[in-house]
């Protein structure tokens, strides 16, 4: 399955409790939505199914709510659900309000809630809140396209539409009204009314999708909801995108994201850059040429044996015949896995229930440990990976040193990034042409040119200095950007980036797009699923000024 669905998110319901009982449903694990919302909220909360999840960064982002407000009382938690703390019998008018809302217009800044799941200091701010312990928030910028007061009820009540930018607090909206009008305020009831293209008028009850025949048919192509230009690609070009390589820019703008549509279905994401659309997210491969198949990364193991029977078993470990195969099985499989995980210090562990089943190439589970790897130029200093499902089927290709999976093969895994790591990760000649591409692009453009990278983890933070020729000042300046590391969608992204040791002053917001494609971390995502391995990041995080990456990896049915 491949597309969106556009849900109604019911009261009482965390937006993950919607993605679980979905994936109960349609027994699909990579599902995805575009943004949370509170269990106290309502509304429209689109959901990436299958491999569409990698598409929701190149959603619009907007946002559109109803908010009812009530005056006259301000509580801990900005909504009806928590203790108050403030009470006034001061009425407000209808003219009052509406001259209120006139400083919530345009760019603001915005104290997110104290009980939120926004981070300081690597603990979630509800965290401090529960605890009692004062935590300085640093207001943030949002965007308010438009608020208006719709309706005036009884009780002091007031009905606000708001369209506005992603991270934007309705709940901080109230409270900060209501302090404005010096009556207090707090939200009693919110619904999301749009989220990007996704509208309010075309939502489907969760409780519709009862059963899994049910969600094909609600599901919505990407490529009608998606805002970017769409290229639709000829066979040959599709066959292309398929091992990864470049197709020709025929008239898109340098950094311009563009949709390439085969037999009307995304099939990639692309940039531009100079007379070359470079291969961003690949979404299809094998089905495009399929489509009636599912999605083949949807983690579902395909058990057609069954040879554990326990006279088998007793067979093996009576006569110690399965430790001697094992101990083969492990030396082939660590052969093959150091044909791509370069390293001197690495341990491989297999279990199976028979002989017979390993020398077939069936087992149980697969574990191995790695240190000081590089992987076709990703380097780690730890890494650990073992199978998440029974019963894998592989076939040795002892010809050409390779193996085929014949049963998607879905690895959890652990990695330990340090700074050299990193360092090592950007010298790479496939890192440096990267930089070089976006220097081409930088000289016709007219903004600055990089001419150097380097990495540092210091005090938990991430450190991304780049060294650069910014045009009209002689000197190269060094930008250090400091940044927390989060994951979206699967990918590692960089948040709370901030600007340090500069002499100059600009807007990393506006500088987002180029900061996670010079991302070393998502470079090296990049990097690994070139070569046919779907891989999700599940959390990330800075301890001891390494970074620790968790997540899964499937090795697709039929690959080598």
């Amino acid at each position: 399955m491949f597309g969106f669905l556009n849900i109604y998110k019911p009261v009482g319901m965390t937006s993950h409790d919607v993605i679980s009982r979905l994936r109960k449903v349609s027994k699909i694990k990579q599902i995805g939505h575009t943004g949370t919302l509170d269990p106290f909220a309502q509304g429209v909360l689109p959901v990436a199914i299958g491999k569409a999840a990698r598409l929701i960064e190149f959603l619009e982002d907007d946002k559109e709510y109803l908010a009812v407000i009530k005056f006259g009382a301000a509580t801990t938690t900005y909504d009806a659900e928590g203790e108050l703390t403030f009470t006034s019998e001061k009425q407000v008018t209808r003219a009052e309000v509406e001259d209120a809302l006139k400083d919530f217009s345009g760019e603001i800044l915005q104290t997110p809630p104290v009980y939120s799941a926004i981070k300081v200091k690597g603990r979630k701010l509800y965290d401090y809140a529960r605890k009692g312990e004062a935590v300085e928030v640093e207001p943030r910028r949002v965007v308010i396209e438009n608020i208006e007061l719709k309706n005036m009820y009884s009780g002091q009540c007031a009905e606000i539409l708001v369209k506005c930018s992603k991270g934007t607090y309705i709940r901080s909206i109230a409270h900060d009204l209501g302090e404005k009008l010096g009556v207090g305020g707090h939200l009693v009831k919110l619904v999301r009314t749009k989220a990007g293209r996704f509208g309010i008028q075309n939502a489907i009850a969760l409780d519709e999708l009862d059963t899994q025949e049910k969600i094909p048919a609600n599901l919505i192509n990407p490529a009608d909801v998606l805002p970017q230009r769409k290229y639709e690609v000829t066979a040959e070009e599709a066959e292309k995108i398929k091992h990864g390589q470049f197709l020709l820019n025929k008239g898109y703008n340098n950094g311009e994201i563009v949709i390439l549509v085969y037999n009307k279905i995304a099939m990639a994401a692309a940039a531009a850059l100079e007379d070359k659309l470079l291969i961003k997210k690949v979404l299809l491969t094998l089905i495009i040429f399929m489509l009636n198949l599912p999605a083949f990364a949807q983690y579902d193991c395909v058990k057609p044996y069954d040879l554990a029977n326990p006279a088998g078993r007793f067979f093996t470990s009576a006569s110690g015949i399965n430790f001697c195969v094992q101990q083969y099985a492990q030396s082939a499989a660590k052969k093959i896995i150091k044909k791509s995980v370069n390293t001197s210090k690495l341990k491989v562990k297999i279990k199976s229930f028979s002989p017979m089943d390993l020398k077939a190439g069936r087992f149980k589970s697969l574990e191995f440990k790695g240190e000081d790897l590089n992987m076709q130029g990703v380097y780690l200093s730890s890494l650990e990976v073992k199978t998440l499902c029974n019963f894998n089927y592989i076939v040795p290709d002892e010809k050409n040193n390779t193996a085929v999976f014949k049963e998607n093969l879905v690895l959890g895994f652990s990695a330990m990034i340090s700074e050299d790591d990193l360092n090592n990760i950007i010298k790479s000649d496939e890192y440096v042409r990267l930089i070089g591409d976006f220097n081409r692009a930088a000289e016709k453009t007219g903004i600055l040119r990089i001419i150097d990278t380097r990495i540092k983890i210091k005090n938990d933070r991430f450190l991304f200095i780049i060294k650069t020729a910014v045009p009209f000042i002689k000197r190269p300046q060094e930008i250090t950007i400091s940044s927390d590391l989060t994951v979206k969608n699967g990918n590692i992204r960089f948040k709370d980036t901030k600007l340090i040791n500069s002499s100059f002053t600009m807007d990393l917001s506006k500088l987002s797009y180029v900061l996670n494609y010079l991302n070393p971390l998502e470079y090296s995502l990049k990097i690994l699923e070139n070569k046919d391995v779907i891989i999700q990041i599940t959390d990330v995080s800075v301890k001891d000024n390494k970074i620790m990456a968790d997540g899964t990896a499937v090795i697709p049915k039929d690959s080598h």
